[in-house]
């Protein structure tokens, strides 16, 4: 059987990203944000967005298609960085980004939107940094990547029928 791979063009010299770690599902993109001669990096301040090009394009389509009888596609999640966010107040400004299988032409480059909300409060604790603006350091690991199998939905029959369950309650619930 043949190894699934995936291929990686860079239109930048360097490539973003790290060579994966054994066992880790996520690769690790950096920042490539030159440093600019007395005025260091580029600086984001409290409440900007910004769209960082990665030079990046992925050719998923040598990674199967079929699971069984199921069709499916590949796509790559986008998910900022735990210690970027939570320590830093960088965040994605869509939350997740989806990088869809056929988004593979010589432009499609992967483009992330970011933003700067340095006050976020995390689920778990309220962290507050005192900063007020962050620094887009060179080579500082900002996303990461993580490759997912979905079903192909324009290979499924789609029907509209009245629903078979019972209703189980509010949003999230599972009925308990």
């Amino acid at each position: 059987m043949k190894k699934p791979s995936i291929n990686i063009y860079s239109k930048k010299k360097k490539p973003v990203y790290l060579e994966p770690s054994p066992g880790n599902s996520g690769l690790d993109l950096c920042f490539d944000f030159p440093y600019m001669q007395g005025k260091g990096f580029p600086v984001v301040r409290k409440g900007d967005k910004l769209i960082w090009d990665t030079g990046l394009i992925f050719d998923l389509t040598n990674l199967p298609n079929m699971m069984g009888d199921v069709p499916i596609v590949w796509d790559i999640c986008v998910h900022i960085r735990s210690s970027v966010s939570i320590k830093e107040g960088l965040i994605l400004a869509n939350q997740v980004g989806i990088i869809d299988q056929s988004y593979n032409g010589p432009e499609d480059t992967l483009k992330v939107a970011l933003r700067y909300e340095p006050y976020a409060p995390h689920p778990r604790h309220t962290l507050y940094t005192e900063k007020t603006e962050y620094a887009l350091e060179y080579d500082k690991r900002a996303v990461q990547l993580v490759v997912r199998m979905a079903v192909d939905w324009s290979r499924i029959t789609l029907t509209h029928e009245e629903p078979i369950g019972s209703s189980r309650g509010g949003v999230g619930s599972t009925g308990g």
